[in-house]
């Protein structure tokens, strides 16, 4: 599994993406509007405009052109590389090692070794998590009680 920033993927009102179970069986959809962040692109598609028709394209693949794919940038990395990274808390130092990962329907999820156990970090930008290749570190800003963590790490 690796890890980029996908860029230049159909994302204008207009462009056209096709979703399927395989590239034999696909329909196309019209970009209504879209926004990208670091883990992708959401898309609001013209004519699914409820809960219902949503769900009814859960499982599909997005199919997009190999030319509307750009090359990984020097960001990416894979994300077997940050086993055994040190994870530091800005408010309570060292609080773990990176054991794996696993990925969740929006970001991965870092599965971390601590004092009390395995508990999990999810990688978003509320709890500033930040992975320096160089350094072998994740550092992150978790909220005080988080699980996982005990009390009596937490800055008082």
């Amino acid at each position: 599994m690796q890890l980029y920033v996908p860029e230049g993927l159909p994302c204008g009102a207009g462009d056209r993406v096709e979703l399927g179970s395989d590239e034999s069986d696909t329909d196309s959809y019209e970009v209504e509007e879209c926004f990208e962040y670091k883990r992708g692109v959401v898309l609001k598609l013209r004519g699914i405009s409820n809960q219902d028709a949503a769900s009814a394209l859960l499982g599909r693949w997005l199919f997009v052109e190999s030319s509307d794919v750009s090359v990984d940038s020097e960001d990416t990395f894979d994300l077997d590389e940050v086993t055994g990274f040190k994870v530091m808390d800005e408010t309570r130092g060292e609080i773990g090692e990176v054991t794996g990962f696993r990925e969740g329907r929006a970001y991965w999820i870092f599965l971390v070794r601590g004092d009390s156990g395995i508990f999990e970090v999810p990688a978003v930008k509320g709890l500033g998590v930040i992975v320096d290749e160089s350094e072998r570190v994740v550092t992150t800003r978790l909220p005080l009680n988080y699980p996982g963590l005990d009390d009596m790490n937490d800055a008082n």
